[in-house]
């Protein structure tokens, strides 16, 4: 149960000082909630970083654990009206985070959510609803160990002309470029970074065409064949079943 919170007098169990993250929290899981009913908005929408409109590859150095607290965050809070430090660390392994930070942090001990982490987060789900909600969750299940794919996009690169790159920096350039979040070892993105920015728009697209007809080909749903019921018209027994040619 969440504390109650009063307009004209002191919230039971809320210190004076946190009576504002609270009413911050309680307001945008309301939003949230209504967004969710609304749109369908899911934690498997949250990508792994807070990317802002004009970040095409990743958000500078500087912004990025921030950013990556902004995602565990909303992940949290679409996960389940329950946030305590075993959510905060599912949500973690969901998005494949390391650490721990300050925001989540303040949610897990249940210290409510600061106006502009508040806000933060609700721009980061409206931006991902007009964008067209995508399922980072099954990108990051097919893209965790792809070696086509990253035998193509060798090829790829090696076509464009450029120095080739290790297999490992082609995995995490398609790892952070479509589950908008950060490598999964830190000393990975810098050579990723190196790449993208190498990559002409027309190279870019080719690549990007690669991963994306990738995981349309491995989330394509599996059409098992079911047997046509063959009916002995002469028989009491019912149908039969035999596999029609």
């Amino acid at each position: 149960m969440l504390p109650r919170l009063r307009a004209d007098g002191p919230s039971d169990g809320i210190p004076v000082w946190q009576r504002e993250a609270w009413t911050a929290y309680r307001t945008l899981a309301k939003k949230l909630t209504e967004l969710k009913s609304a749109t369908g908005l899911r934690p498997e929408h949250i990508p792994g970083w807070d990317l802002r409109p004009g970040e095409v590859f990743a958000p500078a150095d500087e912004s990025r654990a921030w950013r990556t607290e902004i995602a565990v965050t909303a992940h949290m809070l679409l996960s389940g009206p329950v946030h305590n430090t075993e959510t905060e660390r599912l949500s973690r392994i969901a998005l494949g985070s390391t650490g721990s930070g300050w925001s989540t942090r303040r949610l897990a001990r249940g210290r409510g959510i600061t106006p502009q982490n508040a806000h933060d987060i609700e721009s980061l789900a409206r931006r991902l609803i007009a964008e067209g909600l995508v399922d980072y969750a099954e990108r990051r299940r097919h893209l965790m160990g792809a070696p086509e794919l990253i035998r193509q996009l060798a090829q790829l690169v090696q076509g464009f002309g450029l120095n080739p790159s290790a297999a490992e920096t082609l995995e995490t350039w398609a790892w952070v470029l479509f589950t908008g979040g950060p490598a999964w070892d830190v000393w990975l993105l810098e050579p990723a970074l190196d790449l993208d920015q190498q990559l002409d728009p027309e190279q870019r697209l080719l690549l990007s065409d690669a991963v994306l007809t990738y995981l349309a080909e491995a989330t394509r749903p599996t059409v098992h064949f079911s047997p046509e019921p063959v009916v002995d018209v002469d028989s009491d027994a019912g149908p039969t079943w035999d596999v029609v040619a």
